[in-house]
C-alpha cells in the first residue's frame, strides 16, 4: 500500500532509465540488469551486456546473479520466523544456543548478531591471517572451517552493543543457529519457508561450489586487456552466498511491501526494516539485513553486495513503495550510484518536450565548469593517521594532482586534482575497494598539517600528518623472528622488507606496510608490535579492524629464522 506521494511518471521515463544504464556498458562486456518495481508491478526490466563472455550469452531476465551481502536480509528472515514461533529468543545469549561457542560470547546477543554489534572479530580477515589470501584457497573452505577458527577466539574486538561494526561473522553464527534449531541445512529452510512460499523458483543458497547453477552469470573484474573471470564460488553462506534472478528479487520486493510470510504473529514485514539500537539507547541506521535511511527527504532501506565479480544493489523507497533493483557481473560496476541516478530520474522527471541529459553520478571528474590548477604538493604528501582509528592514508604526488589510497589496501589509488591551493577534488577513481572520497582539503594547524575528508557537502572525518613517506628511521631490525598465534594455529615466519612486514606461513605471504615504528597494516588490519619493560620484541597485536578496541595475540617464540 502506497501511502506516501503519487507519482507522475513521465512518458518518457523508461527511454531516460535506458540512456542512463546504457551509458555504463561496454561493447561486448558484463553488464548488468535492472529492475524498477511501482505498487507491486514491474515499471521497467532490462537486461545489458553478457552473462558469459566465453560464449557471449546476453544478460535476460532468466539471468541468475551473486548478491553477495544482499543475502543478509534472508538469513535475518529466517531468524525473524524462528524468534516468531517462539523457537528463538532475539536477546537470549547467542551461547545459550550453541553452547560450544566461547566463553567472551557471553554476552553477545542474537539480536546483536542481527544488527553489527557483537564486537565480533570479522572472520574475512581471519582467513586471510590464516593464509587462505586467494580466491582459489577461499573455494575450500567450508562454514565449519570458519566455526572452528571462531571456536578458537579468545576475545571479541569492542563490548558487545557498544559500537556498530559491520561484521560478516555474526552472519555466520547467525547461520548456525538456524541450522541447530530448525534441524534443516540452511539452503533448505530458506527453500522451504522463504523461497517456495513466495514463488522465488530459482533462488538458493550454494551448498556445493561446484554445482552447476542454470543461466548463471560469470562474474568479472576489469582488466589492462579486457576483463578476467572470477573463478571462485563459495559455500559460505548468512553473510552472502545466495544466488537469484531479479525476477525472484522482484516477489521478496513483494513480500517487504505486502507481507506473505510466517505465522501471522508478527506482520514481518515491517519487523525487518526496524532499526536496531546501542546498548545507550542509540539508533542504528541498520535493521535486520538491510541499511536504513533517508534520500532526500524520502525514507529508504537498501543493501549492496559485491564478492567473486559481482555488484548487487538493492533499494526500497518505503512510502512511495518504489524499488530499484540492479544486478550486475561486473567487479565495481557502481550499481549504487546507478540505482540512485534512476531514482532521481522517477521522483524528478524533465518535461516531455525536455532532452533527457542527466548522466549516472559516479566519483569521477565531470566538473566542465571548474577551472583546475596548479599547486605545489611537496608540503603534503605523506603518511596520515585517522583521529577516529588505526587506519591511516597514504598521500602521493602525481602528474600536477595527487592520488589517495589506504596504506597498505589493495588496487590502484585514486587521483585527485586542485581547485585551489591545498583544494582537491576527485577527477579518476582507481580501482582500489576503498570508496573514494570526493574532495581532500589540506589545513595548516600551527606547523601540523591535517586534511579534511568529505563524502559529501560536510567534512566526514579527518586525518592528521603522521611521516614522510619514506623515513628510514623508525624501521625496526628486531621484529624479524618466528611467531605463533594459538587463536589461528598458525606459525609465522616474519622478516622486513623496507617498510614492509612479510608474514610467511606454510600456506602464503602476507605483505602489510608501516605505518610507525611499531605498527603496520594490510588494508583495514593493524599489527603492533609488543615489548617488554626492557624494549624487546615479545610479539605482535593484530587488529582485524580499524576500529578494533581488543586485538589478537601472535607470540615471538624465536629470533632465529634461519
Amino acid at each position: 500500500m502506497n501511502d506516501g506521494k503519487q507519482l507522475v511518471l513521465n512518458t518518457q521515463f523508461t527511454e531516460n532509465i535506458d540512456a542512463l544504464v546504457a551509458e555504463k556498458i561496454e561493447e561486448n562486456a558484463p553488464g548488468c540488469i535492472v529492475a524498477v518495481v511501482h505498487n507491486g508491478e514491474v515499471i521497467f526490466k532490462k537486461g545489458y551486456g553478457y552473462a558469459n563472455l566465453d560464449h557471449m550469452v546476453p544478460i535476460t531476465d532468466d539471468t541468475s546473479f551473486y548478491i553477495a551481502s544482499v543475502s543478509k536480509q534472508f538469513t535475518a528472515m529466517s531468524v525473524l520466523l524462528l524468534a516468531e514461533a517462539g523457537q528463538v529468543d532475539l536477546d537470549k545469549s547467542i551461547r545459550a544456543y550453541l553452547k560450544d561457542l566461547p566463553e567472551n560470547t557471553e554476552t553477545v546477543t542474537v539480536r546483536h548478531l542481527i544488527h553489527h554489534t557483537g564486537g565480533l572479530r570479522s572472520y574475512i580477515n581471519l582467513i586471510k591471517m590464516k593464509g587462505f589470501f586467494n580466491n582459489l584457497v577461499f573455494d575450500n573452505l567450508s562454514m565449519d572451517d570458519i566455526y572452528s577458527l571462531l571456536l578458537r577466539q579468545k576475545d571479541v574486538v569492542s563490548l558487545p552493543g557498544e559500537k556498530y561494526q559491520y561484521s560478516n561473522t555474526g552472519y555466520i553464527l547467525l547461520v548456525r543457529l538456524i541450522e541447530h534449531i530448525s534441524g534443516k541445512i540452511f539452503a533448505e529452510f530458506t527453500q522451504e519457508h522463504i523461497f517456495s512460499p513466495l514463488g522465488m523458483e530459482t533462488a538458493l543458497f550454494i551448498q556445493n561450489p561446484s554445482r552447476i547453477i542454470p543461466n548463471y552469470a560469470q562474474g568479472y573484474k576489469k582488466s589492462d586487456d579486457g576483463f578476467d573471470i572470477f573463478s571462485t564460488r563459495s559455500s559460505l553462506a548468512g553473510s552472502t552466498g545466495m544466488v537469484c534472478t531479479v525476477e525472484d528479487m522482484v516477489k521478496w520486493d513483494r513480500f517487504l511491501s505486502e507481507g506473505g510470510l510466517g505465522i501471522g504473529k508478527w506482520n514481518l514485514s515491517e519487523v525487518i526494516r526496524e532499526p536496531g539500537n546501542l546498548s545507550d539507547g542509540s539508533p542504528l541506521e541498520y535493521s535486520y539485513g538491510l541499511q536504513v535511511s533517508e534520500y532526500k527527504d524520502r525514507k529508504t532501506i537498501y543493501h549492496g553486495g559485491s564478492l567473486f565479480g559481482s555488484d548487487t544493489f538493492y533499494l526500497k523507497f518505503i512510502d512511495d513503495d518504489l524499488s530499484v533493483i540492479i544486478f550486475s557481473n561486473l567487479e565495481m560496476f557502481g550499481c549504487n550510484n546507478l540505482a540512485y541516478a534512476i531514482a532521481d530520474v522517477i521522483f524528478n522527471p524533465p518535461s516531455d518536450d525536455e532532452q533527457q541529459t542527466q548522466t549516472v553520478e559516479e566519483p569521477k571528474s565531470a566538473f566542465e565548469e571548474i577551472e583546475f590548477v596548479t599547486c605545489d604538493t611537496d608540503g603534503i604528501v605523506g603518511i596520515y593517521r585517522s583521529r577516529k582509528s588505526r587506519s591511516a592514508l597514504i598521500i602521493e604526488s602525481e602528474d600536477e594532482g595527487i592520488t589517495l589510497n589506504l596504506l597498505g589496501f589493495p588496487g590502484e589509488p585514486h587521483k585527485y586534482s586542485a581547485i585551489a591551493e591545498n583544494d582537491f577534488i576527485l577527477s579518476e577513481r582507481g580501482k582500489s575497494t576503498l570508496l573514494p572520497p570526493k574532495r581532500l582539503k589540506f589545513v595548516d594547524e600551527e606547523g601540523s598539517i591535517r586534511v579534511d575528508i568529505y563524502y559529501g557537502e560536510e567534512v566526514t572525518t579527518v586525518y592528521d600528518f603522521l611521516r614522510p613517506i619514506q623515513d628510514d628511521s623508525i624501521v625496526p631490525s628486531d621484529v624479524p623472528g618466528v611467531y605463533y598465534s594459538h587463536e589461528l594455529d598458525t606459525f609465522y615466519r616474519v622478516t622486513l622488507n623496507k617498510h614492509k612486514l612479510l608474514l610467511r606461513n606454510d600456506i602464503s605471504e602476507l605483505s602489510c606496510l608501516q605505518i610507525t615504528k611499531n605498527e603496520f597494516t594490510y588494508g583495514e588490519a593493524v599489527f603492533e608490535v609488543q615489548r617488554n619493560e626492557t624494549g624487546e620484541v615479545t610479539g605482535l597485536i593484530f587488529y582485524s579492524g580499524p576500529s578494533d578496541t581488543k586485538g589478537l595475540e601472535i607470540s615471538k617464540i624465536k629470533c632465529d629464522i634461519s
